[in-house]
């Protein structure tokens, strides 16, 4: 395979005789689910082989799966707006604004807080005369919900990028890529779902939709060298059966928006583990060129988990760890590298077709380290 036949494919010739072009690949799927499945070090051996990339196409929601129950919020916890809505907290007015200040005169004791004097449960004890409104007596206020404009997680100081997907769009930042479905991206290509997250109430999806190949990444500029720290999920966990090559992110050498003659490094799967890939030479847990019977590490089914990568451009070394142990060490891999643009999503060139979910994304100069 050739990797620049595939970037000019993306952004050229893609439109073009789609039906001779893609190949279906039949979906498989793992055995039980469980924690991430970290391989030995085992002698390396020449090999290598990837499929041959096809052109994107339109997404669909695929079928969704219920969140992890530790996300759940628990008792007590501060309401909070909602894609589905809430109900308004008590003590709120009958128009249904839960931010909108009580008037004292005209509360109810139907949910609302009792207006002084007015008697009831819970009213002024009598004696003398009582506040009243008019008299320059604060309004009774209740506490709002509040919804920032553009909620978000936390981002470590002097981050890159940050975002937990939390908004109506795209994060800031990003370009979608490949630039030709961009005005489609997101509903279309990708979505922002709110029955699978991580943290926070959505995560960025990148769905199966159907059986042909695609492409669908965001991209972010980063300086030479950086670190990256992301929380991944599919419903045929990355590693499966059948996995003959599909990536998650890259490094790369050229700018947001351009792909021809790229030399990424992939975090990608081939033979059932996870590896580095760069146009089709490969480094995995056991070095250099893994043999399909090496043993590496693998990502379950359905299941959140933690991914960091370091991508140092000033010596060429590429380092993964999962879950925060060190699953690659390709120090002595690549030269320097002068890297542009993280890209992250869903790449798939032969593997099972599956739907991919990311969240709580950020980019850094230094190791952040797993939420």
């Amino acid at each position: 395979m050739i990797r620049r036949s595939f970037w000019y494919s993306m952004t050229h010739a893609a439109p073009l005789a789609l039906s001779a072009a893609l190949a279906g690949c039949g979906a498989a799927e793992e055995g039980a689910d469980g924690p991430p499945v970290f391989g030995a070090s085992n002698p390396s051996a020449p090999g290598g082989n990837s499929g041959t990339p096809q052109n994107p196409a339109s997404g669909s929601a695929g079928a969704t799966n219920p969140n992890n129950p530790s996300q759940a919020a628990g008792s007590g916890s501060t309401p909070s707006a909602s894609p589905g809505g809430s109900a308004a907290p008590s003590g709120t007015e009958g128009n249904g604004n839960p931010n909108a200040p009580l008037d004292p005169s005209t509360a109810s004791n139907s949910g609302g807080a009792m207006a002084p004097g007015t008697g009831g449960a819970g009213s002024m004890p009598s004696g003398g005369q009582q506040p009243s409104g008019a008299a320059g007596a604060p309004p009774v206020t209740n506490p709002p919900v509040t919804t920032p404009a553009t909620p978000d997680i936390a981002c470590p100081a002097g981050a890159i990028f940050c975002s937990g997907f939390e908004g109506t769009t795209l994060p800031a930042g990003t370009t979608f890529e490949p630039s030709y479905l961009a005005p489609t991206a997101l509903g279309a290509q990708v979505t922002l779902d709110t029955a699978v997250f991580h943290g926070g109430r959505q995560s960025l999806k990148m769905p199966v939709g159907n059986q042909f190949n695609y492409y669908r990444m965001l991209a972010v500029s980063v300086p030479t060298s950086f670190w990256v720290r992301l929380y991944t999920r599919s419903n045929v966990g990355f590693g499966a059966e059948g996995s003959t090559h599909a990536s998650l992110y890259m490094g790369s050498i050229l700018p947001p928006g351009e792909y021809n003659g790229d030399g990424a490094i992939e975090i990608a799967e081939q033979f059932t583990q996870i590896q580095l890939n760069k146009n089709d030479a490969r480094y995995g847990t056991s070095g250099l060129s893994p043999a399909p019977t090496s043993t590496g590490t693998t990502l379950p089914d359905n299941t959140w988990t933690c991914m960091e990568t370091e991508f140092d451009g000033a010596t060429g070394a590429v380092r993964v760890f999962v879950e925060g142990d060190q699953i690659i060490d390709a120090s002595d891999w690549q030269p320097p590298t002068a890297y542009k643009t993280f890209r992250f999503g869903y790449l798939r060139f032969d593997s099972p077709p599956r739907d991919v979910w990311m969240d709580d994304v950020v980019v850094t100069a230094n190791r952040v380290g797993c939420l």
